[in-house]
């Protein structure tokens, strides 16, 4: 995980909130609630506050536009989505003070009850409901991106541009092989050339969340409850989130069922963008796995959805 370029602890979150209350208006009985460390991301530090919401702070230059695109656009879309996402109740501006000084802007964001998805083993009836709950939310958040939505050169854009990372991170000796076995990573690198040859979307971009995977998925009741973590929000080919599929069903009967309820504009998924999208899910893992040795959740994460991949019989797009 890459090293924090700001060290955030309590007492400067602390600090942070009573500027904001003086400075920017932040009620001071919410900026006065309780703290407790919650997570150390790869981008984002969060620390829950009282019962109802949660800090989220940058603690890395390069993640402060992710920052401001959730604070831009999550207020616009929420409304049109079916499932609770982290629309800002508060955008903290940059604060240099005698007491405090943190550069970036950051937020304080609901708290959702329940909990991450993250390598729980659903069974049967939890699947069936995840599938039609994802689908839902999917079908709600691809409809077209505005021309001045975020671009981010890393989600739906063509698979082309990953090719020669993948192609790498495949390679004969990688790490991947001797993680999911040789013969696994030899089928990989062909479904990683059928992905390559389906056509690409040529239709108007579509609205993304860009790193959907279970760490972003809050799950409570039984049903999925909230999507979190939109920061690599942006427009482009819907076939980028649909990948999520390899890594939350690894029973091909759960992946069908999904495949069936997502719909783009009221239609079927098609055969290029399901093998667009198993293309991605396949990136997005190896990716993973070759950068996740001090994360386990994230490794096994990554592992199970190249073994999907791997395995997967279904779906290809015939050229």
């Amino acid at each position: 995980m890459p090293v924090a370029e700001i060290a955030i602890d309590e007492d400067l979150v602390r600090n942070l909130l009573n500027a904001a209350s003086v400075e920017q208006g932040l009620d001071r009985r919410l900026a006065a609630q309780p703290l407790h460390l919650v997570a150390n991301g790869w981008d984002n530090v969060m620390y829950r506050l009282g019962s109802g919401h949660m800090v989220r702070l940058p603690r890395r230059a390069v993640a402060v536009p992710l920052v401001e695109h959730e604070q831009r656009w999550l207020p616009e879309i929420a409304d049109q989505l079916p499932v609770s996402v982290p629309v800002p109740v508060f955008a903290g501006r940059p604060v240099h003070s005698p007491d405090v000084s943190f550069p970036w802007p950051w937020s304080i964001v609901p708290w959702f009850e329940g909990e991450p998805l993250g390598t729980r083993t659903l069974d049967a009836v939890e699947s069936s409901m995840l599938a039609q709950d994802l689908a839902a939310f999917l079908h709600s958040l691809h409809f077209p991106s505005p021309s001045d939505a975020p671009t981010n050169p890393f989600r739906g854009v063509p698979l082309s541009t990953r090719s020669d990372r993948t192609s790498s991170h495949l390679g004969d000796g990688s790490v991947i092989g001797k993680s999911i076995g040789s013969k696994r990573a030899e089928r990989l690198r062909s479904r990683w050339a059928e992905a390559l040859a389906a056509p690409t979307w040529d239709r108007e971009p579509r609205w993304l969340h860009g790193d959907l995977h279970a760490l972003n998925l809050v799950w409570h009741h039984g049903r999925l409850a909230a999507v979190i973590d939109f920061g690599d929000i942006t427009g482009g080919d819907p076939a980028t989130d649909l990948a999520v599929a390899w890594s939350l069903f690894p029973d091909p009967v759960d992946r069908d069922q999904f495949q069936d309820l997502a719909r783009i504009d009221n239609n079927a998924v098609d055969n290029p963008t399901w093998s667009r999208a198993r293309g991605w899910a396949l990136a997005v893992a190896a990716a993973i796995v070759t950068r996740s040795a001090d994360n386990p959740a994230l490794h096994e994460i990554g592992t199970r959805t190249l073994i999907a991949v791997a395995e997967d019989d279904d779906g290809a797009f015939e050229t």
